[in-house]
């Protein structure tokens, strides 16, 4: 692997290859899955806030707005 392919992975340029996972994963002794981010769990709370609906429809004038 070229300091120019790592390069690109490490700024997102290009993406990593399956061949190119598996050598990260042998040279850091980790299993493949270990290089990925596990799931985030959302964890949220309500805090009273009124949403509104926007709408790019011209409403007749005189119609009742819904």
């Amino acid at each position: 692997m070229t300091r120019e392919v790592l390069a690109n992975i490490e700024t997102l340029r290009s993406p990593a290859t399956c061949k190119q996972i598996e050598f990260f994963a042998e040279v850091f002794g980790v299993m493949e899955q270990e290089l990925f981010f596990k799931k985030r769990h959302f964890v949220g709370k309500e805090v009273g806030i009124d949403l509104c609906e926007f709408t790019r429809r011209w409403r007749l004038s005189g119609s009742p707005q819904n």
